[in-house]
């Protein structure tokens, strides 16, 4: 499961948090894991593509933008998914105890719901999760992924 961080350079938005080299080690590693997306986040890629393009003073997203969200409703390199009503149940019940992103919210309770890693690099939402005795076992950064990855390698080899 991707945070939307991770899904701006696809439509030309750059991350101060993501450098060169980070962007091509997400790429290398949606090689070898399947990355899925929760279809409600789409609304904050719409927004965050939108005020993007505002500030650069267009009238309309970029074609960039444009072949990015193509690619993504395709599920060229990430998996578009339905939450789970149980998903949905939590979401509401994170924002209930405190945490006012809702988009973060269905991103860990799609993960959570159907037993995957949530890779974002959002410290305060993972902070609010630790604070509240949500698990953090699945809440992982594109590095930690990295170091999953070598680790199940080595396994195999074994």
């Amino acid at each position: 499961m991707v945070d939307s961080t991770y899904l701006l350079p696809s439509l030309g938005i750059s991350v101060k948090s993501l450098d060169p080299e980070d962007i091509r080690l997400i790429r290398r590693l949606r090689e070898r894991a399947d990355y899925c997306y929760p279809a409600p986040l789409i609304a904050e890629l719409v927004a965050k593509a939108a005020r993007e393009a505002s500030k650069r003073g267009l009238k309309s997203l970029p074609r960039e933008a444009l072949d990015g969200f193509r690619a993504l409703l395709a599920g060229l390199d990430v998996d578009v998914e339905l939450p789970e009503p149980s998903g949905i149940e939590l979401a509401a019940e994170l924002w209930i105890r405190g945490h006012r992103d809702i988009m973060d919210n269905v991103a860990y309770a799609h993960a959570v719901k159907t037993q995957a890693y949530l890779m974002t690099l959002d410290e305060t939402f993972r902070r609010f999760l630790s604070e509240n005795g949500y698990t953090l076992d699945i809440v992982i950064t594109h590095r930690e992924l990295e170091n999953i990855m070598k680790e199940l390698s080595r396994e195999n080899r074994l």
